[in-house]
Order: structure tokens, then sequence, then C-alpha cells
């Protein structure tokens, strides 16, 4: 049976992880040199854009308005499971992505 994508992921990352390390999305974008730049609100046509990457020059930008709109309607909706996430270093996370 295949392994399951989030098990493959956490496999592989063991294996480029110090033990009982766990770099911050934030310090594996400054390992790789890509800039993460925080702006208060996105491009008046994309008011919902919480994060984007741009690949010249490597730059991950993170928009502090929507990012809070979203953790406000985080604790208003109860979601516990999310209560405790930094949701910059998670937007971080997913526009590495784009860069690799």
């Amino acid at each position: 049976m295949a392994e399951e994508p989030v098990a493959l992921g956490r496999r592989v990352a063991r294996r480029f992880m110090p033990r009982g390390l766990r770099p911050k999305p934030s310090e594996l974008a400054a390992q790789m040199q890509v800039e993460v730049v925080l702006l208060e609100a996105p491009p008046p046509a994309q008011p919902r854009l919480r994060s984007e990457y741009t690949s010249i020059p490597p730059r991950i930008t993170i928009y502090t308005d929507p990012i809070n709109s979203l953790a406000v309607a985080i604790h208003a909706n109860q979601r516990f499971d999310m209560m405790r996430c930094d949701l910059a270093e998670l937007h971080i996370a997913h526009e590495l992505f784009h860069h690799l």
C-alpha cells in the first residue's frame, strides 16, 4: 500500500532536520536566500490576498491585515485546532513550496 502523503512528508523532513530542531519557515526562507517582507495591505485588486511569492528576486510577501482578519475568524469560529498556529509562518511555508 502506498505511503500516506503526510507520513511521507514527515519521513523525508526528518532526514533534512537535525534531531530536536524544528526551524521556522522564516528561518528556512533566510537559509534559502528568500526575502520575507511584511506589508499591511495587499494590492487593491486583491483585497483578500494573504501572501504571495515572486521568483525574481526570490521574495515572499505577507499581508498582515488579511492574516489578522483570518486570525479573528479562527477565534470567532472557535477553531481550537488552529488557534495556536502562527499564521504568518504557515503562509511562509506555503509560499516556500513555490520557490522549490
